[in-house]
């Protein structure tokens, strides 16, 4: 509803959109329906707060906490952190694996064009993603 009248928000309306909108990432949903589903909130929860331009500091709190993400990333909009610690071991582990293959197949010395570079690239990305989906994969029967 909101995104048609984006232009017509106050300033303070705008804010409290862009907090759910947050949510909504930090929940890993694509509205705010779905995180009103997501969430047990009623159906015109994030509408009414929206339009009432007040900050839902319950919600932002309860998703800090559970999300293990700061509330002023959630309230202010600083940059959202996406991978922790243990994840970027597992993404250096999985740049050390790609560059073993391109090493192995002698790929950056055959590299003469951007078409190449971008096959070496996606070797790279492709090991990154391989490692961090088992990690994931493991933190999630861990955890269940």
């Amino acid at each position: 509803m909101f995104k048609k009248l984006k232009k017509q928000l106050t300033d303070e309306q705008k804010h409290v959109n862009q907090v759910f909108e947050r949510l909504c990432y930090v929940y890993g949903v694509q509205n705010n329906a779905a995180l009103e589903r997501e969430l047990g909130l009623s159906n015109a929860y994030c509408t009414g707060r929206i339009k009432r331009g007040s900050l839902p500091f319950e919600l932002i709190y309860n998703a800090a906490i559970e999300k293990q993400t700061s509330y002023e990333q959630i309230l202010f909009g600083a940059p959202m952190k996406q991978v922790d610690g243990n994840d970027l071991l597992i993404i250096k582990q999985g740049i050390l694996k790609s560059l073993l293959k391109i090493k192995a197949g002698d790929l950056m010395a055959k590299a003469n064009t951007p078409h190449d570079l971008e096959s070496i690239a996606k070797i790279q990305a492709e090991s990154v993603e391989s490692e961090l989906t088992v990690h994931w994969a493991k933190q999630q029967k861990d955890s269940a």
